[in-house]
């Protein structure tokens, strides 16, 4: 009865959360009762949102609720707990529950569980018949069960967290959308502005700049006639003999010349205006060019919403792509059938700027800028494992054209006693066990790059690069007295080596 009264207890004041009971319980406006660290982590997660939600009805809040302590809850569970301490475990096992506790064949007590062999068993079987299994002392089975709960809790809760994410993620980007739409009216709306000003001055300017001239002309019309009257005089003075009366005569009025300099002066003013209205624009799209550069590679290389890196060879599979060696490559030490399977077998290839005549290598046509998986089978001496940018050099016996040795090539170097990494010439020593199949693993926007040891659906990492991909990559492989027998995607074979 007692043990009925506290699983009802429990599941009344179990938080929705932590599936805990509640500790330093708070209850929100909408009377659902939390831990107060269970509910401000969930609500930490709307922070860039601004809008709070209860996980159980989800009802919204704005702003965030200021968390009380609820003294009374929080009064009772310290009664229940305490009422459980006080609940003691029976003292007394009937025949039946002793006889089921205790080893079967040396009749001792079951202690132990067997994780190998699924049983219980007690401590002299775990040192004869299961000598070296895995193993769980009784101590630590309750452990295991919460861990076990905490694993199935995440999982339950995983989707809920995965949308919730995704729904604060297209929040954030609708906000950033109306914030940028926004300051961009704003700047529209001012450039506007002081156009108009602008105008404003000009015809300003001209309304001023034309009365003068109208001015100005009635003054050169007052001075023509002025000018007609004293070449009426001139004409009649060249022909008297009196010089004393030519000298006494009041010297000609000639036209200003200022009438001119006014008229190239206000051109250049309005040239002027131009070409401070010509370098404003100049200046407004080059700042805009590199401020907008500035933002696409923060939102590449920061808050591009990452997808989680697959767990299992199943999830990896996933991403499978199809991949088909490119003839234009194929070294001249090979030949390449009908059916596309590369022979080593030497051939007379046409002469082509992308073919390999120096290191025995090829490439695959497949230019790769997504998420991308595939496998690679082999056996012999030695093989190169890794991909290419396009660029790299295909011709001599140097580095620059050696998967690996430089800086445009990423490999994989196997051999049944070495495996190692290489790029730019540079070697990394690599761990885990040697397997005839190696996985490859891209995700060219985050700049990861995995090789993987398989053994069945077993996958041991070997090395990972994480760095910065700026061209398409294309599969490489390279080898020495070795064969490749296939490269499989998703349970298909795609390419055959011979």
């Amino acid at each position: 009865m007692a043990e009925a009264s506290s699983s009802e207890a429990q599941d009344h004041f179990t938080c929705p959360v932590c599936l805990d009971l509640l500790k330093d319980p708070v209850t929100i406006p909408c009377g659902h009762s939390y831990c107060r660290d269970c509910i401000e982590d969930y609500w930490v997660q709307a922070d860039n949102a601004g809008v709070y939600r209860c996980p159980q009805c989800r009802q919204t809040f704005t702003p965030r609720p200021v968390l009380g302590r609820n003294t009374m809850l929080a009064e009772v569970l310290e009664k229940v707990k305490k009422a459980e301490v006080q609940a003691a475990p029976p003292d007394r096992y009937t025949t039946g529950q002793l006889q089921d506790k205790i080893c079967s064949l040396r009749e001792k007590w079951l202690e132990v569980y067997c994780r190998t062999d699924q049983q219980c068993i007690c401590y002299q079987c775990l040192m004869d018949e299961h000598k070296g299994h895995d193993s769980l002392s009784c101590p630590e089975i309750p452990q295991g069960y919460r861990k076990t709960e905490q694993c199935q809790d995440s999982l339950r809760t995983r989707p809920e967290s995965k949308c919730l994410s995704v729904c604060l993620q297209q929040h954030s980007a609708r906000a950033a959308l109306e914030d940028t739409e926004s300051i961009f009216s704003e700047m529209i709306h001012s450039i506007e502005r002081r156009r108009s000003e602008v105008r404003d001055l000009i015809r300003a300017q001209e309304k001023s700049e034309g009365s003068r001239a109208e001015g100005l002309l009635e003054r050169l019309e007052q001075e023509i006639d002025e000018l007609k009257r004293r070449d009426d005089e001139l004409e009649q003075l060249s022909h008297t003999e009196d010089h004393i009366y030519f000298l006494q005569v009041r010297p000609l009025d000639f036209l200003p010349n200022n009438i001119l300099h006014n008229v190239f002066g206000l051109k250049f003013l309005f040239h002027l205006i131009f070409k401070v209205a010509y370098e404003l624009k100049e200046q407004l799209g080059n700042a805009a060019s590199e401020k907008i550069e500035m933002v696409s590679q923060t939102v590449h290389k920061e808050y591009v919403l990452h997808i989680s890196e697959p767990r299992t060879r199943a999830e990896y599979l996933q991403c499978a792509c199809q991949l088909t060696l490119d003839p234009n490559t194929v070294s001249v030490y090979f030949s390449l059938s009908e059916g596309g399977a590369l022979m080593r077998h030497p051939q007379s290839h046409p002469d082509h700027a992308e073919r390999f005549d120096g290191w025995e290598q090829v490439l695959c046509e497949e230019g790769l800028t997504g998420r991308c998986y595939w496998e690679v089978k082999w056996r012999g001496k030695w093989v190169h494992i890794g991909v290419s940018y396009k660029g790299t050099s295909r011709k001599g016996h140097g580095k620059d054209s050696c998967l690996g040795h430089n800086n445009k090539s990423w490999s994989l170097f196997c051999s049944p006693y070495d495996y190692h990494f290489t790029h730019n010439d540079k070697k990394t020593p690599v761990s885990g066990p040697c397997s005839s199949t190696i996985g490859v693993y891209l995700d060219h926007s985050t700049g990861t790059l995995s090789f993987y040891s398989i053994s069945e659906d077993t996958m041991t990492l070997h090395h990972r690069v994480q760095t910065t991909f700026t061209e398409p990559l294309y599969p490489a492989f390279g080898f020495q007295e070795a064969e490749i027998s296939q490269v499989s995607t998703h349970e298909q074979q795609c390419v055959s080596f011979i």
